[in-house]
């Protein structure tokens, strides 16, 4: 974990972690954290910041509390990661013991019943395909399969017809959602869920509502860059967070000041590799069976956690045009949308309110900049 000091602010920077199967080193954190805070100040007043970091999902889950007293943000903390592990177990697809995984086995034999947890994210997953018209879709899976991504070198562009025989068992409207007995059933066989594009969101979502169920009211919870900023940090300051560059993975594209919201970036960066000059990315089309090259990443700024995360996903899918469209018919939430244009340059586009979130940005200029809260950040 890099951490830089600077003008006593604490950023905290992606993990760095190499690996084979990309042409440079993989960031698995998608936006960077930036707490206001001065280090001397915030030991010296009567409520401090308490940290945790844990590795988990493939990522690093870092939980930041504001309180008074140290034993009882140690047990919130505690308690977190307890919650975030067992969420996590329950809906990792790679596990076969796990919850989703018996779902993926039985579903279609028969009805299965699935826990409170599952049936929410299954039933937030289902309203987002409605939305993105089947640009986001948990029925993936059988797609997923024929994309190694982390398997550098046994990686082969998928076959036509493999591609339209896994198509075949994709769609979300073949799900069966029984809300009196909450059970899930398949329509066809050979289905499955990943719950890759939301589970994260959900997560982070669930440790916030336990923090404030417990009388936290100043937290920021990060799961690999899905982030949930809940009210002010130490000395009443907003969070701040940082908007990865999606191709210079040491700067910035902009700073964000939020409370109370979810900040959440997906982008064809974060699991990727290049073949024959061709980006291939984690995110799988389920419409065509290809990974996404439209968009180079996507910020959404909402309320809900899990909504954004797997919305930000369909607007990978379906790029800037159609992702601005399908902002303009979604209550409260605002995106800025990155595409690479030829010779590598890249076109910056966002919806109005998204702006007002901006302290800093480095695609404004003299003539789209408007009136920002704060002046320049000294951080970039």
């Amino acid at each position: 974990m890099r951490v830089i000091l600077r003008r006593q602010n604490i950023l905290i920077a992606k993990q760095n972690r190499s690996t084979r199967v990309f042409s440079r080193p993989l960031y698995f954190f998608v936006l960077v954290v930036v707490c206001l805070s001065s280090i001397s100040c915030t030991f010296q007043q009567k409520k401090r910041i308490f940290r945790r970091d844990e590795l988990l999902m493939d990522t690093v889950v870092s939980i930041q509390i504001v309180c008074r007293d140290p034993g009882k943000a140690k047990h919130l903390l505690d308690k977190s990661f307890v919650l975030a592990r067992k969420l996590a177990d329950q809906m990792n697809s790679h596990n076969s013991n796990s919850e989703i995984s018996q779902v993926n086995m039985k579903a279609f034999s028969e009805p299965v019943v699935i826990s409170k947890d599952l049936e929410r994210v299954i039933k937030k997953s289902l309203a987002i395909s409605r939305i993105s018209h089947g640009a986001f879709d948990i029925t993936v899976a059988p797609l997923l399969r024929l994309w190694p991504i982390y398997k550098a070198n046994k990686f082969t562009i998928p076959d036509r017809k493999k591609l339209d025989e896994a198509i075949g068992l994709v769609g979300w409207q073949n799900i069966e959602l029984d809300a009196l007995n909450h059970t899930i059933h398949f329509k066809r066989k050979g289905m499955a869920i990943d719950l890759g594009g939301i589970a994260k969101g959900y997560i982070v979502d669930r440790i916030v509502d336990y923090l404030k169920r417990n009388g936290i009211k100043g937290a920021l919870v990060n799961a690999g860059g899905d982030i949930y900023a809940l009210g002010r940090a130490v000395g009443g300051e907003l969070w701040r967070v940082g908007i990865q560059h999606p191709r210079q993975h040491h700067k910035l594209i902009a700073i964000l000041e939020v409370e109370n919201k979810a900040v959440v970036t997906s982008g064809d960066y974060e699991r990727f590799l290049i073949k024959d000059g061709v980006r291939y990315t984690h995110i799988v089309d389920p419409r065509t069976g290809f990974t996404v090259r439209k968009t180079a990443s996507v910020t959404l700024v909402g309320d809900d956690t899990a909504f954004i995360d797997g919305l930000a996903t369909a607007i990978m899918v379906v790029g800037a045009t159609e992702g601005y469209k399908i902002l303009g018919g979604v209550h409260d939430v605002d995106g800025l949308f990155v595409t690479e244009k030829k010779e590598g340059k890249l076109d910056f586009r966002w919806t109005p309110h998204f702006i007002t979130y901006v302290s800093w940005a480095s695609f404004l200029t003299k003539n789209n900049k408007p009136e920002l809260k704060r002046p320049h950040s000294s951080i970039h």
